[in-house]
């Protein structure tokens, strides 16, 4: 093949260039081989713009409708993300209830299908005997357990070794027992002699809980048992030189004697009180406030572990809807978890006792105005315990907002 053939098959290679408008234009690209006069062959870059400037050296103009475009388009964005968190979190909620709706609705039917056996039955103790066997019988089972699994020797002194006070000192009484001052003789020290309403296995348990948590002040120190079936333990005193009475969380509530900096110390010192007694493997099961001892250095102190089991062997309350029980439970145990009053079988956990505390938290912000204290509080007592703080979280918002 001929040098000028070889030349007319050869594909000329080609530049492609735009102009502002978007319209593409091919220029043929001059390698310098074909022509001695390369320089002669090069053609200018087209020019359609109005100020005569050249294409490849004008900068990109963006547009005001352009920049104002993206803004839109982020702003919905964040809006849709927005949304699909709060969708997110109504579908939570929307199962929580169906589940509790759907809970409600196998209670009624299993009512109707025992409605003849109601019918003959005439007495209705009778027909309710089996729950309250079975409630007790479990009840049983976690004390077998946690005293089996606390098991060891307290300390045993008899009437001798104590003396009573008789210059008028009150005594505490409530549904729980009974509580009166007194000394240990060869100590010098004064005890608060503690006496309940039930069986020497409940005053065990109760001791040998609190004897487990030893070396603790956010709980009293245990001394020993009476033979005649008490529990010595220390009394908490309100004054540093008198023994006065103790001060309790709910009598200071609204009397305005404790600043907002003191509030929040007593509040994370409660949370890692309750951290405590979770790490050392025990439920406190009824924290309200009565149950909380202020020192004269105002630093709590948690009391009365009659309830208390171990994580791992749980209480389970089995209230009906719609019951007399359940209106009694929610009338006069609000410092309860909202599972255990309204939702059938839940057992005690670690997120019951926060929401207990939770409860505290949310009186002390209402009467005290303190509004971190109060949404803290509410996050700590959601209904749905999926949801609920715990107390690390807690522990983060409260140093956080004081």
């Amino acid at each position: 093949m001929t040098r000028a053939a070889k030349r007319l098959c050869v594909t000329p290679q080609l530049n492609a260039t735009s102009t502002p408008n978007g319209v593409k234009v091919l220029l043929p690209r001059n390698t310098g081989q074909d022509s001695p006069n390369a320089s002669n062959n090069t053609l200018p870059m087209l020019d359609d713009s109005r100020d005569g400037s050249v294409v490849s050296q004008r900068k990109p103009k963006t547009s005001k409708r352009s920049a104002k475009r993206r803004k839109h388009y982020q702003q919905d964005m964040k809006r849709k993300i927005k949304q699909k968190k709060l969708k997110a979190k109504e579908q939570l909620k929307t199962n929580f209830l169906n589940t509790k709706k759907k809970l409600k609705r196998e209670i009624l039917a299993n009512a109707s299908k025992n409605k003849m056996v109601k019918n003959v039955i005439i007495n209705p103790r009778v027909f309710t005997m089996p729950a309250k066997i079975k409630h007790s019988q479990l009840k049983k089972n976690c004390q077998n357990e946690l005293l089996s699994s606390l098991s060891s020797t307290i300390p045993s002194f008899t009437k001798d070794k104590i003396s009573f006070y008789s210059n008028g000192y009150p005594k505490w009484s409530g549904v729980f027992g009974e509580v009166v001052l007194c000394k240990i003789n060869f100590l010098g020290i004064t005890c608060a002699k503690k006496s309940i309403r039930g069986t020497m296995a409940d005053l065990r348990a109760e001791a040998l809980v609190l004897q487990h948590l030893a070396g603790s002040s956010f709980v009293p120190y245990l001394f020993g048992m009476l033979e005649s079936g008490a529990i010595l333990m220390e009394f908490v005193s309100s004054s540093k030189t008198s023994i006065s009475l103790s001060q309790t969380l709910r009598s200071l509530l609204g009397k305005n004697k404790i600043k907002k900096s003191q509030w929040f110390k007593i509040c994370r010192e409660l949370v890692e009180g309750l951290a405590f007694i979770h790490e050392r493997n025990i439920l406190h099961n009824d924290l309200h406030g009565d149950n909380i001892l202020l020192r004269p250095s105002l630093s709590p102190c948690i009391i009365d572990f009659g309830k208390a089991t171990l994580i791992t062997c749980p209480m389970v309350y089995d209230i009906t809807p719609g019951s007399k029980e359940q209106a009694v439970y929610n009338k006069r145990h609000p410092h309860l978890a909202y599972e255990l009053r309204n939702v059938p079988k839940t057992k005690q956990s670690e997120a019951t006792d926060v929401y207990s505390l939770g409860y505290n938290f949310r009186n002390i912000g209402k009467f005290e105005s303190i509004k971190d204290l109060i949404h803290v509080g509410s996050k700590m007592t959601t209904e749905n315990p999926i949801g609920r703080y715990d107390l690390d979280d807690c522990s983060v918002n409260l140093s956080k907002d004081d």
